[in-house]
C-alpha cells in the first residue's frame, strides 16, 4: 500500500513542477510593432518577379556602418527561431507551427544596437504551387550576395541532396552576380567574384560527432571529379567552379535540440532553452561576432545593392538551370564508378587477405576476372545509355586500376617473402648437413664445401624461380648461407685456438727456485719455445688462416711478460736474499772488530783486521757461490767490501787519536816551542817536513814503531796546522805567479 501511495505523491508534485517551469517561461520578451521586421523584397503573384520595398530601407540610419546577416535555408527548417535566438528575442520573426511558409521573399530586422541587419529569407522548395527553382534562385542570390556574413540552416543532418543543391544555387548566383555587373558597367570588379562567409548551422543535432570534419568530409566527396558529360545538354561554363572557391571562408556548426516539446518554443524565454542547445548557440553567436567585425556598409549602399539586384532579376539575367534528366545523369555516372570501384576494392582485398601465393599468370587471369565483372555491371547499371556507358567505361578502367596495381605489389610482395622464406628453409637444411665434427677446416677445404653447398642451393631453389618467374631474387640469403657456414667455421676456430692458448699459457710453468738471472731467463726461454712447439703442433691442420697467427703471436707475447715478471720476482727475491746476507756479513764485522784492544801499533792492527776481514769476505762466498757470477752478487759484495775499507779506515783513524791522547803532554810542549820561535815557510811541505821531525822526535819513546809514529804525527800536523798549511800554500803559489809574471815581461820585451 504505501509503495503506491508514494508513487501518486511523486507523480503529483512532478505535475506541479511541470506545470510552474510552464508558466515560468512562457509569456517572453514581447516586441513592439514599430520594431518588427519588415519586408524587404516580395514575389508578385505569380511569383516570376520580385518587388522591391523602398520604405523598408528608408527605415535605417545613415549614420552606422552596418553588417548584413542573411539567413536562408530549405523550407520549414526553422530559419525564423534561428534569428530569434540570435537576436536573444523571442518574437522578432513570427514561428508557427504550419505546413505553410510564414515568411516570404525577404524580410529584415534592424538592430541599431548592434548595428546589424538580420535578413529572413523564404524558404527553399517549398513545394508551393508557384515555386519554382528559379525563384529559390533569385531569393537566394539577392540575400547571399548582399551580405557580410551568410547562414545556411538545416535539421538534424546535411545530406548529399542539400550540398548539391546549394552549390547549384552557388553558382547560378555567381553567374548572376558576373553578368549582372558586366550588363550594368561592361566592367568585372572582384567583388563580385565571391560570395561572403558560410555558417552551415545543423539544428536539432543529437549525434556524437560534434566537429567540423564530417562536413568537410561530405563536402570533399560531393567535389569529386564529375564523371563523362550529359549527351543532351552542353555544361555550363562555369561548372568548374565550387563551394570552396565561392565562399571565401566556410565554418559548420550544430544546434542541440532546443527544447523537449517543440510546440511551445514560441512561447518559451531563451533562457528556458536546453543547456546544451545554449552552449551551442553561444559558440555561433562568438563566431560571428568574430567574423563580422570590421566589415560594413551603409544604409545607401545596402539599398542599392538591393535594388540593383532586383532589377537585374527581374531582366531575366539568371542563366538556364541544368535539367533533372542532366542531374540524374550526373548521379547515375557518379554511382555506377562508385559501384564498380567498391566491387574492384572488395575483391582485390579478399585476394590480398589471403595466405596464398599467385603466379604471375594466376594473378593476371583474377586481374581479367575482375575488369570483366566490374565491365559488366556498369553495363547493366547503365542499360540503354549507349554514350554514357563508353564514356564511363573509360573512367572505369582508370579508376580500378589503383586497387588492381595494389593487388599486383602485394603479390609481388608475397611472392619475395616466399622464397625468402623458402631460401631461410633451405639455408637452414644445407647447414645441418654440415659435420661441425671435422671443424676447424682449412681454407682449401673450406672453399670446396661450400662450392658444394652452392651447388645444391642452387638446384632447390630453381624450382621457386622458374615458377613465379621472378626477376628480383634476392641474393641475400644465398650469400648469407655460405657467410654462415663461413662463419660457423671460425666460430669452431676461435674456440679451438682460445682452447689451446689457454691450454699452452698453463703449460709454462713460472715455478723456480731462486737462481742467477741469466741462467732463469734461458731457462724460461727454452720453455717458451717448448710450448709454442706444441701449439704449431696441434694448428698444423689449419694453419693457413690468419688467425692462427694472430694467436700464436698473443700467446708468445703473454709467455714473455710472464717471464719477465717470473725475471722481475726472482731478481726481487735474489737482491732481497743477497742483502741479508751481506747484513749479517756487516754486523759480524762489526762484532769482531769492536773486540780490538787499542791502540795498536799499524802492523798488528793490519793483521787483525785483515783476518777478520778475509773471514767475512770467505763467508759471504760461501753462503751465495751459486750466485757469484751473477752481476747483482758482484754489486752486493762491492757493497761489503766498500762497508769494510770505510771501517777499516774509521778504526785507524780512531787508532791514531788514541795514540794522541798518549803523547799528549810532548805535543804540547813542541807546539808552545814552535809557537815561541815563529817560523815562517815560504811552501807547505817545508812546514810538515819541519814540524813532523819535531813531533816525531818529541813522541818516540812513547811510540817506538816508525810507521806507527810518523802516521800519528801527520794526521796531528795535518789537522793542528791546516791554517799555516794553507796560507804557505797560498804564498808558494803567489810566488810562482809572480815570478812567471817577471818572466814574461821579460820575454815580451826582449822578443819583442
Amino acid at each position: 500500500m504505501m509503495p503506491k501511495v508514494m508513487q501518486y505523491i511523486i507523480l503529483f508534485l512532478f505535475f506541479i513542477y511541470s506545470i510552474n517551469g510552464k508558466i515560468h517561461c512562457n509569456n517572453g520578451i514581447k516586441l513592439s510593432h514599430q520594431i518588427k521586421p519588415t519586408t524587404l523584397v516580395y514575389p508578385n503573384v505569380n511569383h516570376d518577379k520580385l518587388i522591391y520595398n523602398q520604405t523598408a530601407c528608408e527605415l535605417l540610419s545613415s549614420q552606422i556602418n552596418w553588417k548584413v546577416i542573411s539567413v536562408i535555408g530549405p523550407y520549414h527548417s526553422g530559419k525564423s527561431f534561428l534569428l530569434n535566438v540570435l537576436t536573444n528575442i523571442t518574437d522578432i520573426f513570427p514561428v508557427v507551427n504550419s505546413n505553410r511558409p510564414t515568411t516570404q521573399g525577404i524580410q529584415i530586422f534592424i538592430s541599431e544596437k548592434e548595428g546589424i541587419i538580420y535578413l529572413d529569407t523564404e524558404g527553399l522548395s517549398s513545394g508551393l504551387a508557384n515555386s519554382t527553382e528559379s525563384y529559390d534562385a533569385m531569393i537566394y542570390s539577392i540575400a547571399a550576395l548582399s551580405s557580410n556574413l551568410m547562414i545556411y540552416n538545416t535539421i538534424r543532418t546535411i545530406d548529399q541532396q542539400q550540398l548539391d543543391y546549394l552549390e547549384l544555387l552557388s553558382r547560378r548566383a555567381q553567374l548572376f552576380a558576373l553578368k549582372s555587373e558586366l550588363q550594368n558597367s561592361g566592367n568585372l570588379t572582384k567583388s563580385f567574384v565571391s560570395f561572403p562567409p558560410l555558417f552551415w548551422v545543423v539544428r536539432d543535432y543529437a549525434l556524437d560527432e560534434r566537429t567540423e570534419s564530417w562536413f568537410f568530409s561530405l563536402l570533399e566527396a560531393s567535389q569529386r571529379k564529375e564523371f563523362g558529360k550529359a549527351t543532351s545538354e552542353k555544361n555550363t561554363e562555369n561548372e568548374s567552379i565550387r563551394l570552396q572557391k565561392l565562399f571565401e571562408k566556410m565554418k559548420a556548426f550544430t544546434l542541440f535540440l532546443p527544447h523537449v516539446n517543440k510546440d511551445n518554443l514560441k512561447e518559451l524565454k531563451i533562457q528556458c532553452l536546453n543547456e546544451e542547445f545554449l552552449n551551442d548557440l553561444q559558440i555561433l553567436r562568438k563566431s560571428i561576432q568574430e567574423i563580422i567585425k570590421g566589415v560594413g556598409i551603409s544604409a545607401r549602399q545596402f539599398c542599392s545593392t538591393i535594388n540593383f539586384y532586383v532589377h537585374a532579376a527581374n531582366k531575366n539575367l539568371f542563366p538556364a538551370i541544368p535539367s533533372v534528366w542532366n542531374g540524374y545523369i550526373k548521379s547515375l555516372k557518379l554511382s555506377v564508378k562508385e559501384s564498380v570501384l567498391d566491387y574492384a576494392k572488395n575483391n582485390t582485398d579478399k585476394i590480398n587477405e589471403q595466405n596464398i601465393v599467385f603466379t604471375e599468370e594466376e594473378i593476371n587471369n583474377k586481374i581479367e576476372i575482375i575488369k570483366q565483372n566490374c565491365k559488366r555491371i556498369a553495363e547493366k547499371m547503365l542499360f540503354g545509355i549507349k554514350d554514357l556507358t563508353e564514356n564511363v567505361l573509360q573512367d572505369i578502367e582508370i579508376d580500378i586500376s589503383k586497387p588492381i596495381k595494389e593487388m599486383k605489389e602485394i603479390n609481388d610482395e608475397k611472392i619475395q617473402k616466399y622464397i625468402k622464406e623458402e631460401a631461410k628453409k633451405n639455408k637452414n637444411e644445407l647447414i645441418k648437413l654440415i659435420n661441425e665434427n671435422n671443424m676447424p677446416l682449412n681454407k682449401k677445404e673450406l672453399s670446396i664445401i661450400i662450392s658444394q653447398l652452392e651447388k645444391q642451393y642452387k638446384q632447390r631453389m630453381d624450382n621457386i624461380f622458374n615458377k613465379f618467374h621472378s626477376t628480383k631474387i634476392d641474393e641475400g640469403i644465398k650469400i648469407e648461407t655460405f657467410q654462415e657456414v663461413f662463419n660457423k667455421n671460425k666460430i669452431i676456430l676461435n674456440e679451438v685456438l682460445n682452447s689451446l692458448e689457454l691450454k699452452t699459457i698453463n703449460l709454462f710453468s713460472t715455478q723456480t727456485e731462486l737462481m742467477p738471472n741469466n741462467k732463469l731467463i734461458n731457462e724460461l726461454n727454452q720453455r717458451i719455445h717448448q710450448s709454442l712447439l706444441f701449439f704449431d703442433k696441434d694448428t698444423t691442420k689449419f694453419n693457413d688462416w690468419e688467425e692462427v697467427s694472430i694467436i700464436r703471436n698473443k700467446i708468445e707475447n703473454q709467455l714473455i711478460n710472464l717471464k719477465e715478471e717470473t725475471v722481475k720476482k726472482n731478481l726481487k727475491e735474489l737482491v732481497q736474499f743477497l742483502q741479508n746476507e751481506k747484513n749479517e756479513r756487516m754486523n759480524e764485522f762489526i762484532e769482531q772488530i769492536n773486540t780490538i784492544k787499542m791502540p795498536l801499533i799499524d802492523s798488528q792492527l793490519n793483521e787483525i783486521i785483515t783476518k777478520i776481514e778475509k773471514n767475512i769476505l770467505f763467508k759471504m762466498n760461501f753462503n751465495c757461490k751459486k750466485f757469484i757470477n751473477d752481476e747483482t752478487y758482484t754489486t752486493i759484495f762491492n757493497e761489503l767490501q766498500l762497508f769494510i775499507n770505510t771501517k777499516k779506515k774509521f778504526l785507524d783513524q780512531q787508532n791514531s787519536e788514541m795514540f794522541v791522547q798518549i803523547t799528549l803532554h810532548d805535543f804540547d810542549r813542541i807546539r808552545k816551542q814552535i809557537k815561541k820561535e815563529n817560523h815562517s815557510f815560504f811552501n807547505p811541505w817545508s812546514l810538515k817536513k819541519e814540524y813532523k821531525k819535531l813531533y816525531s822526535d818529541a813522541i818516540a819513546n812513547s811510540i817506538p814503531d816508525l810507521k806507527t809514529r810518523n802516521k800519528v804525527v801527520e794526521n796531528f800536523i795535518l789537522d793542528e796546522y791546516k791554517i799555516e798549511i794553507k796560507n804557505a800554500t797560498l804564498k808558494f803559489t803567489t810566488g810562482i805567479i809572480l815570478i812567471f809574471s817577471i818572466i814574461a815581461t821579460l820575454f815580451y820585451k826582449f822578443f819583442m
